[in-house]
């Protein structure tokens, strides 16, 4: 295994090997696909919101694939090393490389903007408690930007960041000299400590206690307060990676288990460190192993050298290579989830760009709101993407002029023109939250012109938003018919499952499969129910 592997909700692993695949294991541990990369893995492997798989290459590319391991894009970033990107819940992907170029991307493999720290990044970057991303730079500096791009803050570490990770009202910081630092919300510094290695990998307990994994190969415990209490070194081994066990992880029906470091050392043995400092057990495996990684139901995977993987749940005995995995979403130790679903629009109300925006889009004229869309519409074109805090404003209002008709938002009567260039952008740029909106807004929609722009847009967005797609794409096909059949419906209906299958992965649903047998048998014109069976036979699988 290269670097870090990934679980998803339905405890599925991912990870990248050597021989440039990258894996998906189930949770019974059967291989279920792999996919050549084609380049070596620069060391990490993400689950999106939505489920996709992202990994990064060697050559500076991020790719994005679905579930069944199928490419949906690839985005070649800065000339940098590509670091574990920033996954948000609106699907927006937060890609940095070294040299300090930070990315954000759409989960449609969209560029939205792009800023440059002014300098080489040290870590990985992570989302702090108060939503906005740090990052830790070769000079000693932590960087704080918004979802948007935006700089809202600088602080200067006292150290070049090796790790950081957040922590409950503030952060943790370890540095390469061995420093550990903690940060309150202000981003003031309340204490520090010198735990004589450089660190490599810090993790957080529930209670604020930080369990630090130094270059020496030791593990260092510092309590919340900021003392260190104990130091683990199986000498003349070293610790290779750790995961945080216990605090709400029971052991039985009425006990809970106690915070617990498991780790891995070289040589091969995973060994469970107690809360004191103790060493609780030691296993043999077959081989050094070369991570080690907790899903949110409390099952563990250990990748070995040796190409063989374990799973066993916490509290059990290993048994064989791969037993039932059970567990619980309580656990802690996980690494920080998905966050923030949007920029905060708070601050850009008093913007000029958004002024000058929002008052052509709200004149009577169609000439002055077709200017405002065009404007959008034009900066895409000319790869300048929306810059800053430009994104958030314009997806709000994209949105406003797109449901304005059912909203009465008091927006001045906003012309069809406007509403299908907007309906458009929404399609172009939009985010998963986008692609909810206008399954609300199909679902509403009387107009046949209208509801085929809005599932074009749907269909370049991919996702299902969540599964209610195809439920939506039924009722809208069902009052087609009742009404008096539109081909142009239907054919952007297909297009749409289509679309959602592309991007989510798997075989057509039971939902889908009856949705394409209603068009089938619908009274439409041949040409399009032959598109349906046709559709049907693809998304069906062999």
């Amino acid at each position: 295994m290269v670097g870090e592997g990934a679980f998803d909700d339905a405890g599925r692993f991912y990870f990248a090997a050597e021989d440039r695949f990258l894996y998906a294991l189930d949770a019974d541990g059967i291989m279920r696909w792999r996919t050549d990369l084609g380049r070596r893995s620069a060391g990490f492997v993400a689950v999106g919101a939505d489920g996709s798989i992202y990994a990064g290459l060697e050559d500076g590319r991020l790719l994005a694939l679905n579930k069944d391991g199928r490419l949906l894009w690839s985005v070649r970033l800065g000339a940098g090393k590509l670091v574990a990107p920033v996954l948000l819940a609106s699907g927006m992907v937060i890609a940095a490389d070294t040299s300090g170029r930070v990315t954000a991307i759409t989960h449609a493999g969209v560029r939205i903007w792009d800023t440059r720290i002014g300098e080489e990044l040290s870590c990985a970057p992570v989302v702090g408690f108060d939503g906005r991303i740090v990052f830790g730079t070769v000079g000693g500096n932590l960087y704080f930007l918004d979802a948007a791009g935006r700089l809202t803050g600088q602080r200067y570490a006292g150290g070049v960041p090796s790790v950081v990770s957040p922590a409950r009202a503030g952060l943790l910081l370890g540095t390469t000299a061995g420093m550990l630092i903690r940060f309150d919300e202000t981003r003031e510094p309340v204490w520090r400590v010198d735990l004589g290695s450089a660190v490599a990998e810090l993790l957080v307990g529930a209670a604020g206690d930080a369990y630090a994994i130094l270059d020496d190969g030791a593990l260092a415990h510092a309590s919340p307060g900021g003392v260190v209490t104990w130091r683990a070194h199986p000498i003349p081994q070293s610790i290779t990676g750790a995961v945080l066990i216990g605090s709400g992880i029971r052991e039985g029906p009425d006990t809970e288990a106690a915070e617990a470091v498991l780790v891995g050392i070289t040589g091969g043995s995973i060994a469970l460190i107690s809360a004191d400092g103790t060493l609780s057990w030691q296993m043999p495996l077959a081989a050094s192993p070369l991570g080690i990684n907790l899903d949110a139901r409390g099952s563990v995977v250990v990748s070995t050298a040796r190409w063989v993987t374990y799973s066993f749940q916490w509290g059990t005995a290993l048994s064989g290579a791969w037993p039932l995995v059970r567990g619980t979403r309580s656990a802690t130790g996980l690494p920080p989830g998905l966050a923030v679903s949007r920029p905060e629009p708070a601050q850009h109300q008093e913007s000029l760009d958004y002024i000058y925006l929002s008052e052509f889009l709200r004149s009577p004229f169609e000439d002055d709101q077709m200017k405002a869309l065009r404007e959008i519409a034009a900066r895409l074109d000319a790869g300048e993407g929306l810059v800053g805090a430009s994104y958030p404003y314009v997806l709000s209002l994209c949105e406003e002029v797109a449901g304005s008709r059912e909203r009465n938002s008091g927006l001045e009567p906003t012309s069809d023109s406007a509403r299908r260039e907007a309906i458009a952008l929404l399609g172009r740029v939009g985010d998963l939250s986008t692609a909810r909106f206008l399954l609300r807004l199909l679902r509403d929609e009387l107009r046949t012109d209208f509801q085929v722009e809005i599932l074009t847009a749907l269909s370049a967005l991919g996702t299902d938003a969540g599964g209610n797609g195809v439920q939506v794409a039924r009722q809208v096909i069902d009052r087609d018919i009742s009404r008096g059949p539109s081909d142009h419906v239907a054919l952007a209906v297909l297009e749409y499952l289509g679309a959602i299958y592309a991007y989510e992965g798997g075989f057509l649903s039971t939902d889908g499969v009856e949705l394409m047998t209603r068009i089938m048998g619908g009274p439409y014109a041949r040409s399009t129910r032959d598109r349906a069976v046709d559709t049907l036979r693809h998304l069906a699988g062999p």
